[in-house]
């Protein structure tokens, strides 16, 4: 059964087009008074007596969606399909327009050319006088007309070239315009009664209405400009604005609120027109926090300094250009900042922030002069071998499966019987074996003749074999190297006026160069030795630091070398610091340098040579680097620099030069340079000392010493430890 708008339209009824519908018929008186309307509006004077659900839906509910994607152009004037900017025709609006001549439809759209000149300019479209006998719409080609002979008897230009402009360029037109047509008609006028006063030479004569266009053309292109400005620009566009506008008006006129009406005008009581916003403080940072995250980045647990000669970076320090050795971040930034949160939760700061506040000398892996050396093996291939197998955990976190705490000695020396151990570990990685594959290719560090680094690939039961036994060595180094590195910093912070703390390592020889050298000379390996020193202080309750560097000729590093170089580092000590009664030091491991019975007999002798207190404490294996890297590379950084510059003359050819330049160049270190004769006297006086030491049992694992008399000294196996054992290092008898 057909509805009476499908007889009409010729369309097929009851179509689910727009969902279920049920095939009975409704009658139009039926429907509300408002759509009976719209219905009798949009359809055309038909006979309406019954519709079907799916006419009713199109012709009322989806009729604009279908019908009014397009100016349906009342007054013909659109050359081309106008499909922006549109504007839905509603009954509201043909209630305000009953005697407009041209026939509307609601649901239907209007361009905004059309909408402005029949809803708004109501002039323009009902045109003319009620009393020139003409209908009340004149069509537009007759207004045309009459505006062409106009300009014609003027001399002025025709307006056809305006109507073929876009909505955007026509208005300023018109009232450019208007402006000449006024401005002709008034010389006319003027040179027919001959009236001078109608002249246009004083701006006070331009016509009123022209005025009132201009400042409506403004104001128009300023609400324009507000509805794309951010904040900023709308507070000085509305700046701009007559002071009698109240808030209201702005608020309407140019869609802003009035809270920023109200900001406008509180800023140009202090700034006048186009006030500047800037920008808003939140909270800063204290300055507090700023020099504990600086701190932090500096901290030898977080970054380590490079020892490169040309590990440096350029800042400006004020004014004035330094050159800052670098220091290596040892973890990424995020979990720098974790760690930061944890151990000093006073501090309020975001992660931004905290990047932000990165030295520009601390960088991270992956910029110029991260490539590392001399990294500790035991915990370099135990991340190996995880990097390897892409295991969900580090080695940390499998450390802590092992034991019942990763902080207690005993537990990771193997002392505990409480902790789980090796059993549960396997049980973990077992757990993991229906994940992984069945070879696992990883890479590891090796000494035979020499270090090298080899491809592994074991079934997985074979590398959790592996992985376990390198863990379980591991252990006790990892707790070590993390305890002398908190004891060191614990010492630093808590010093007192008659202490001083001493960092001592030999640097990597300095090999001399010249620019432009012979072929030769390459094969000449002439080199200095370069020993630094960095001593901390408590001065006026401020710890501070004072750096020296030891240049000789004599290159072999031994005990006796060491010894004579602590001559001047004491002799330094107690000139600028005299208040010092005990020296603590702190140096790696080396066998034949520090960690010897020679060096343990010169020890228990430190007060009578020196005439002061003293102990000595070793960092872990592979784990002494410290700011005495840095005294080096500058040292050698600096160095090199002048020595490709010196082509001529002044070249650096032997270590006494070198020390020359250094102490001349190099500012903020202090340099001493011993001969070799003088080490080879302390050779000969210290050798009947030597023939009477005795060997320490188990040295490598002492990693504090404190001596106790001339022949006795005191080992501590950590610098925290409580446990200690008294050896006789010296043979009196």
């Amino acid at each position: 059964m057909e509805c009476s708008i499908g007889i009409v339209t010729r369309e097929e009824c009851h179509k689910t087009t727009y969902g279920a519908v049920n095939k009975q018929l409704t009658l139009v008186s039926e429907l509300g008074e408002e759509k009976q309307t719209v219905l009798k509006l949009r359809l055309g004077e038909c006979d309406l007596r019954s519709i079907c659900k799916h006419h009713e839906i199109k012709y009322s509910v989806k009729y604009n969606h279908l019908f009014g994607n397009i100016c349906c152009d009342p007054l013909k004037v659109h050359k081309r399909t106008i499909k922006k900017g549109l504007r839905e025709i509603s009954l509201e609006h043909l209630k305000k327009e009953k005697n407009f001549p041209v026939a509307l439809v609601p649901g239907k759209s209007l361009c905004p050319n059309c909408y402005t000149k029949i809803f708004v300019l109501k002039e323009t479209v009902s045109g003319g006088s009620s009393g020139s006998g003409r209908s009340e719409f004149a069509p537009m080609q007759e207004n045309v007309a009459e505006l062409e002979a106009v300009c014609s008897a003027l001399d002025i230009s025709p307006v056809a070239k305006i109507m073929k402009m876009n909505t955007g360029k026509r208005p300023a037109a018109l009232s450019k315009k208007c402006r000449r047509i006024s401005d002709s008609l008034r010389r006319k006028l003027a040179s027919s009664f001959s009236d001078d006063s109608m002249g246009l030479d004083s701006d006070e004569q331009i016509p009123s209405f022209a005025l009132s266009e201009e400042y409506d053309l403004l104001i128009n292109k300023l609400k324009e400009k507000c509805l794309i400005s951010n904040k900023e620009e709308k507070i000085k566009i509305i700046s701009l604005l007559p002071t009698s506008w109240s808030r209201q008006k702005i608020s309407q006129e140019f869609q802003v609120s009035e809270h920023l009406v109200r900001i406008t005008r509180a800023l140009q009581k202090t700034q006048g027109i186009l006030p500047d916003l800037g920008k808003r403080r939140g909270h800063p940072v204290r300055d507090e926090t700023i020099q504990a995250v600086t701190e932090f980045y500096e901290n030898n647990e977080n970054s380590r300094i490079c020892p490169g000669k040309k590990d440096c970076v350029s800042v400006n320090v004020g004014g004035i250009k330094e050159h800052m050795q670098k220091r290596l971040i040892l973890c990424n930034l995020m979990e720098l900042y974790i760690h930061f949160k944890n151990t000093q939760p006073e501090h309020k700061i975001g992660f931004s922030k905290f990047c932000a506040l990165r030295p520009k000398w601390c960088i991270i892996a992956g910029a110029s002069g991260t490539h590392t050396v001399c990294v500790c093996s035991y915990h370099q291939n135990v991340k190996l071998m995880v990097e390897g197998a892409t295991l969900n955990s580090d080695y940390k976190d499998l450390l802590r499966v092992m034991v019942c705490d990763i902080e207690s000695y005993k537990c990771m020396s193997n002392e505990c019987a409480d902790c789980p151990g090796e059993e549960i570990l396997t049980e973990l990685l077992s757990a993991e074996s229906e994940s992984m594959p069945d070879q696992i290719v990883y890479k590891q560090w090796v000494n035979t003749d020499r270090a090298n680094m080899i491809s592994v690939m074991q079934t997985y039961s074979e590398f959790c074999e592996s992985l376990i036994e390198k863990l379980t060595e591991l252990k006790k180094h990892h707790y070590v190297a993390k305890i002398q590195s908190q004891y060191l910093k614990e010492t630093r912070e808590s010093l007192d006026e008659t202490q001083c703390l001493v960092l001592a390592d030999f640097a990597e020889n300095y090999s001399f160069l010249v620019q432009d050298e012979i072929q030769s000379f390459h094969w000449v390996n002439q080199q200095a030795t370069l020993h630094p020193f960095v001593y901390y202080y408590k001065a006026d309750n401020i710890t501070k630091c004072r750096s020296l560097c030891i240049i000789s000729d004599h290159v072999k590093h031994d005990t006796a070398t060491v010894y004579v170089f602590q001559k001047y580092l004491i002799a330094d000590i107690k000139e600028n610091v005299p208040s010092v009664r005990k020296v603590i030091y702190f140096s790696d491991g080396a066998g034949s340098q520090y960690k010897n019975k020679k060096n343990l007999s010169n020890l228990c002798h430190h007060y009578e040579d020196f005439g002061l207190q003293a102990e000595w404490n070793f960092f872990a294996t592979s784990h002494g680097k410290n700011a005495c890297d840095g005294i080096g590379g500058t040292t050698k950084r600096q160095a090199t620099k002048a020595s490709l510059q010196r082509t001529h003359f002044n070249q650096i050819m032997c270590p006494l030069e070198l020390y020359k330049f250094c102490t001349e160049n190099i500012s903020g270190i202090v340099y001493f340079f011993v001969p070799t004769e003088e080490v080879a006297r302390n050779e000969i006086i210290l050798k009947s000392r030597f023939q009477k030491c005795k060997t320490v049992p188990h040295t490598r694992e002492k990693h504090r010493v404190v001596p106790l008399e001339e022949n006795t000294v005191r080992c501590y196996k950590t610098s925290k430890s409580d446990d200690f054992e008294d050896i006789v290092v010296v043979d009196n008898s």
